[in-house]
């Protein structure tokens, strides 16, 4: 069985920012293995990549949770959002 319910053509990169925000976030370690894993990324601007990724992740939970109702988890990815562009979006 395939499921296609999430799939885009775009840069692959989307995937690995989203497992890293996700996943990874403040582990280290999970976050070096996930990206050894993943193998040689061979593009020169990859971690301002992921970095834009990740904030494109963190805003569209913060729509999800302006959605089904939850300010109080908006306002800690409000705070992250903040954060993450004050910081230059740092993977």
């Amino acid at each position: 069985m395939v499921d296609f319910e999430n799939a885009t053509a775009g840069d692959p990169f989307i995937d690995i920012a989203k497992a890293l925000y996700y996943f990874t976030p403040k582990d280290a370690s999970r976050r070096e293995g996930l990206l050894a894993g993943y193998g040689a990324l061979h593009r020169p601007d990859w971690e301002a990549a992921i970095a834009l990724y990740r904030l494109a992740a963190a805003l569209e939970l913060w729509c999800w949770m302006a959605q089904i109702g939850r300010p109080d988890a908006r306002a800690g990815l409000s705070r992250e959002l903040e954060n993450s562009t004050a910081q230059g979006m740092a993977y």
